[in-house]
């Protein structure tokens, strides 16, 4: 019977695991950026990217081609007036560097805000 009882709450304890994990989403899309920009204090060159958002842990991670990271920032989510009808990427002018602020993917009504410091933006498509 203790056996028993043992077995039971380690199966309960790995259910309640695997329920918190599938909790956590990630939402990630390739996109080719025609520019250099920055994301946080890194450089990440024009290129192909797959950006990747995780809700768990607030970060917002930027994959090259080779599947090495080429950035990786805190982040967080922010309501949109309307849905994303398109890719939406918002980049701003940081003297000579641009600077993601935040990317929408088609259909998302947040953005993932990566920076706010109050400088002037302008969307890129």
């Amino acid at each position: 019977m203790k056996k028993f009882a043992v077995s039971m709450i380690l199966a309960l304890a790995v259910c309640a695991l695997a329920g918190s994990a599938a909790q956590a989403k990630v939402k990630s899309k390739t996109v080719s950026v025609a520019v250099d920009f920055m994301v946080g204090n890194t450089l990440v060159k024009k290129g192909t990217y797959k950006f990747s958002f995780d809700t768990d842990s607030n970060e917002l991670t930027v994959i090259a081609k080779d599947k090495t990271v080429a950035a990786k920032t805190a982040a967080r989510l922010e309501d949109r007036k309307k849905d994303a009808s398109a890719l939406d990427i918002v980049l701003a002018q940081k003297g000579d560097q641009q600077m993601l602020v935040s990317i929408a993917f088609a259909g998302d009504s947040q953005n993932i805000v990566v920076q706010s410091d109050g400088v002037q933006t302008a969307s890129h498509r």
